[in-house]
C-alpha cells in the first residue's frame, strides 16, 4: 500500500513538474492520494492520478476558505473521500499524518519560510519522518 500526500502551488505545476509527477506516480503506484483540494497543482495531481491509477482512492482535505477550492466533482475511476474543512495549516498537517510519502511541487527552487503552504508541508514531512520528493519547476527532483 502506498499512501501519497501531495502539496503544490495554486498557480499549477509547470509542464516539467507534471511530467516528473506522472512518472513518479507510475513508480509509486499509489493506493491513496491525499491533497488540499485547491485549484492549480492539487487539481492537476488529482486529474493525473484519477486518469492513470484505477484503484487509487482520492482524499480531499479542503481548507475552511473555499477561495481556492478544487471545482472538479467527478472521478473517472477511483473513489473519493472528502474530509472536514480545517484551517490551512491544520489540513496540511493532516495530509502529512495520513501519508507514507509526500510529493511537493513548489513554485520556487528555494525554501520559503512564510506564506507558502507547500514549503510548510515539506517542513512537516521532514519533522514527521516521511519520505519526501520535491519536484522543482525545472523538473529536477530531490528525494529525502
Amino acid at each position: 500500500m502506498k499512501v501519497v500526500g501531495f502539496t503544490g502551488t495554486r498557480r499549477g505545476m509547470t509542464q516539467e513538474q507534471r511530467t516528473v509527477f506522472m512518472n513518479l506516480m507510475r513508480q509509486l503506484a499509489p493506493t491513496e492520494l491525499h491533497h488540499g483540494n485547491c485549484i492549480g497543482s492539487d487539481a492537476e495531481a488529482e486529474a493525473i492520478v484519477d486518469r492513470y491509477h484505477q484503484d487509487c482512492t482520492i482524499h480531499r482535505h479542503p481548507p475552511l476558505s473555499n477561495v481556492c477550492e478544487n471545482i472538479r466533482t467527478e472521478l473517472k475511476i477511483g473513489s473519493l473521500v472528502t474530509h472536514p474543512r480545517k484551517g490551512y495549516l491544520q489540513r496540511d498537517d493532516d495530509i502529512v499524518k495520513c501519508s507514507e510519502v509526500i510529493v511537493a511541487t513548489p513554485k520556487s527552487t528555494t525554501e520559503e519560510m512564510k506564506g507558502s503552504g507547500t514549503w510548510y508541508t515539506v517542513r512537516q514531512a521532514r519533522k514527521m519522518g516521511r519520505k519526501l520528493f520535491i519536484i522543482f519547476p525545472d523538473g529536477s527532483i530531490q528525494e529525502e
